[in-house]
């Protein structure tokens, strides 16, 4: 169900973004407004993100096969990679323009139709953050959260270009581009945080301290005679693999070991949604004292 949803919130994301680029294009001619135009430009590489957000999560859905033992879950994060490149090139070309028109005095003059609708598009935006930003968490999607950074940012470029076709229309023609530019720092700071946590997961980096701790309290509530050694994770896309060390005591049997290690393993999945797979290693206390 949570995949069917994801996919579902791929597919919207993907007719957003095509629908604000042809809406942002044609109220920036419309319009005269070189920062909306900017704006507008900066979509389309949203929609082209959308479309590799859409493709990581379908890709991301399918099945553990014998080429992929632990899923396909590093799609996501491959696909929200991608997405932070799009949006940095994309910052790349909104300040190439900006400078240009600066640097030449090309100006335009912007009317309030484009002052109208770069009002309608952060509201717009805001609202899809937050959407998007639930929706990611819930259903713990580094792609949908990706795109929830990507309607924040272009909430925040939008809100520039407010400013500047206020001023230009008012005769300080230079706020129009000036605004363009200075909404590229908003572009790279997002692009940065989703090319960093993106890079991070596909590094085999660790999650947060709070999901370890979580694992370490319940598995260390199933040993009771025992205590939890050591904890490792490991993020691919949603789901976490848990690599766990037990000590038991020395005198107790390979089967009661064993028994032990599976109900640390079914209590952390009975637990934690997330977690997809978790490996228990046992070791007796005499071993384990005398390797610390």
């Amino acid at each position: 169900m949570k995949t069917k949803e994801g996919e579902g919130l791929a597919w919207f994301n993907l007719f957003i973004n095509l629908s604000f680029f042809i809406f942002k294009f044609y109220a920036g001619i419309i319009g005269r407004s070189q920062a909306l135009l900017a704006d507008a430009l900066e979509s389309i590489s949203d929609f082209f993100a959308s479309t590799v957000i859409l493709t990581g999560v379908k890709i991301a859905a399918r099945p553990k096969d014998e080429e992929h033992p632990y899923g396909h879950g590093k799609a996501e994060d491959l696909s929200a990679l991608a997405v932070s490149i799009l949006i940095i090139g994309g910052g790349v070309y909104i300040t190439w323009k900006a400078l240009s028109s600066l640097t030449f005095k090309k100006y335009l003059t912007p009317n309030f139709f484009a002052l109208f609708v770069a009002v309608a598009v952060v509201v717009s935006k805001i609202f899809l953050f937050f959407y998007f930003k639930i929706k990611g968490e819930r259903l713990r999607s580094p792609a949908l959260l990706a795109a929830s950074h990507d309607h924040g940012k272009d909430a925040l470029t939008s809100l520039a270009t407010i400013i500047g076709v206020f001023g230009a229309h008012f005769g300080y023609l230079f706020l129009d581009p000036l605004a363009a530019l200075f909404s590229t720092f908003f572009i790279f700071l997002s692009g940065s945080l989703i090319f960093k946590n993106s890079l991070h997961c596909l590094m085999d980096g660790s999650p947060s301290q709070k999901e370890l701790q979580k694992a370490a309290q319940i598995a260390t509530r199933v040993l009771k005679e025992g205590k939890v050694e050591k904890l490792r994770a490991r993020r691919l896309g949603r789901k976490l693999f848990l690599d766990i060390i037990i000590n038991v005591p020395a005198e107790m049997s390979v089967k009661e070991g064993h028994n032990l290690a599976r109900k640390v393993k079914e209590g952390i999945l009975s637990h934690m949604q997330n977690v997809e797979d978790v490996m228990v290693h046992v070791n007796p206390a005499e071993i384990s004292k005398r390797n610390s």
